[in-house]
């Protein structure tokens, strides 16, 4: 049979990349164990769905009746135009609610209309229209917005507190609570818009913004299966992986060496041969002079050689040109053999 050759490589390397590749084999036959334990069962997960929308809408709107006035020709104005104190009569707003949804509800409720009068000093809170019942999904109220009324507040409390009070306003907002049944759950929120006035004004300019919205949603969280993982092809695929990298530690194991193993392989066949031969060996520093040199292919050959000419067989051993040479001189003629791994 023929021996197999071996490619010699340096032993930290060697050592280097079959660690490397006992860690990679071990981490495949863990990953292959765990591809077994996987039962092929359906993956149940937890999903947050909406099942149901809705919203709380909110406006307000006013009317701003005028005296006789060469501005704008006519006896009212509305959002939007710019409001002169001294050509006002009397404003007078409102406020309509709805609640919408994606699911049919029975929507019951309460509002109450507050204002605040607020200054950089000192505010000041008031009931306008007092807790009301509501039993359906929208209403509106009609109220005065009486701005002098509110401006003459700020003066009064600020003669009694002996100051002058700066960045007056008045702050009219509707607290709604709301109650909806839906077949999806219970809605139960409040929802507070509210409209700025500003006070101590000559020019009056509201905020032409005057809607307001909240959105909402119920949710729930459902259970959705989804199919079993591949776990015969992970399987198949995991099985695969480990031989192939089995087999790539074995041929990388059985073809190559390290190249300090040579060296002591080596050593070893010298001591075998000293042992052996050890009648016939002399040691030499160096390789003796011949004219002629005649290379034989075996180390038995050179041991016949030597004893048919009754002379010792001369070892040379390594001196960085050469390997161990092993020499008999016969006159000008020199057998030499060099010492192969082989032997």
């Amino acid at each position: 049979m023929k021996r197999i050759s071996r490619k010699r490589i340096k032993k930290e390397v060697r050592i280097s990349v079959l660690v490397l590749l006992i860690a990679i084999l071990a981490f495949s036959i863990y990953t292959t164990y765990a591809a077994f334990q996987i039962k092929e069962e359906p993956i149940v997960k937890e999903k947050v769905v909406t099942v149901c929308n809705y919203e709380h809408i909110g406006n307000f709107n006013y009317v701003v009746y005028l005296k006789n006035n060469s501005l704008y020709g006519s006896t009212t104005i509305g959002p939007g135009d710019t409001i002169f104190k001294n050509i006002t009569d009397h404003i007078d707003a409102s406020f309509s609610y709805q609640f919408s949804s994606d699911r049919k509800a029975k929507v019951r409720g309460d509002y109450e209309l507050c204002a605040e009068v607020k200054t950089d000093l000192w505010s000041k809170n008031f009931t306008i229209i007092p807790k009301t019942q509501f039993n359906q999904s929208s209403f509106k109220i009609n109220f005065p917005l009486n701005i002098s009324h509110f401006d003459s507040v700020v003066n009064q409390i600020d003669k009694e507190l002996a100051v002058k009070s700066k960045k007056a306003e008045l702050i009219i907002r509707c607290v709604v609570h709301t109650v909806a049944e839906t077949d999806a759950g219970i809605i139960d929120e409040f929802f507070a818009p509210s409209l700025v006035v500003p006070l101590q004004e000559s020019v009056i300019n509201i905020d032409s913004n005057l809607s307001a919205h909240k959105p909402g949603s119920i949710k729930r969280t459902e259970k959705v299966i989804l199919p079993p993982p591949p776990v015969a092809e992970k399987k198949r695929n995991s099985i695969a992986s480990t031989i192939a990298i089995f087999f790539v530690f074995i041929a990388f194991a059985l073809l190559t060496e390290s190249e300090q193993r040579k060296t002591d392989r080596t050593e070893k066949m010298v001591k075998w041969i000293k042992k052996k031969y050890g009648d016939l060996i002399v040691d030499s520093d160096g390789v003796p002079s011949a004219e002629k040199i005649i290379p034989l292919n075996s180390l038995e050959d050179l041991i016949k050689v030597a004893e048919n000419m009754g002379k010792p067989v001369i070892h040379i051993a390594p001196n960085g040109e050469h390997s161990h040479l092993y020499c008999v001189l016969d006159g000008e003629i020199l057998y030499r053999y060099v010492l192969r791994e082989k032997d």
